[in-house]
């Protein structure tokens, strides 16, 4: 998944997610598996600048086209005269060389992506899963529950993570707050809140 933020000069960012063809060859087949499944996207960074109940997720449909200028082969040839050969020989006759080089529109990959935005959401907030809490830290719901999963998403990993630190850091917790950042406990695959673990039954 490929994302980008765009300011939207009101203070926050929104969020442009491209639905790649690879999986998706068409519209449709997304939307029938969003309809069946949910929607779950995988963000491998925080988005920059979003802020949740402002910013707009906007999905847009990435479809591989054929380069036309280059007709999909990625390279476009060119010839260059390179010297002439005197008249007493050939008379006007021009040696040329030819040589390819790689298209500029298509990168030589010998088509182009073109996005189509299909949908747009207020993005509500951002989740985000762990295995389990650390030591120290019984409630899920807890401000200091949310450092340690928005630690552990930056670095995949404990390591490093000081509570006393994290509790200090005004940045972090104002982006719980801009994103209102809830952490979530792994269970058997199906994430889940540790509530529901407890009294679901």
């Amino acid at each position: 998944m490929r994302m980008e933020t765009q300011d939207t000069g009101k203070g926050y960012h929104d969020l442009l997610i491209f639905v790649g063809g690879k999986h998706y060859p068409t519209i449709q087949s997304f939307l029938d598996e969003a309809n069946q499944m949910g929607i779950s996207r995988r963000l491998h960074k925080l988005p920059h600048g979003v802020i949740a109940g402002k910013s707009t997720a906007y999905l847009a449909h990435e479809q591989k086209t054929k380069c036309v200028r280059c007709n999909g082969s990625g390279q476009l040839k060119q010839a260059v005269k390179t010297r002439e050969i005197p008249v007493e020989y050939q008379g006007d006759t021009l040696i040329v060389e030819e040589f390819s080089i790689i298209c500029p529109d298509c990168q030589g990959k010998g088509h182009k992506k073109n996005p189509v935005i299909f949908a747009s959401y207020i993005i509500p907030g951002l989740r985000i899963y762990i295995n389990k809490l650390p030591p120290g830290i019984t409630d899920i719901n807890s401000m200091d529950a949310k450092l340690y999963a928005l630690h552990r998403s930056r670095y995949r990993s404990d390591k490093g993570f000081d509570l006393n630190t994290a509790k200090n850091n005004k940045e972090d917790r104002q982006l719980i707050q801009d994103l209102k950042i809830t952490a979530v406990i792994l269970n058997r695959g199906k994430a889940k809140p540790k509530q529901e673990e407890e009294h679901g039954g």
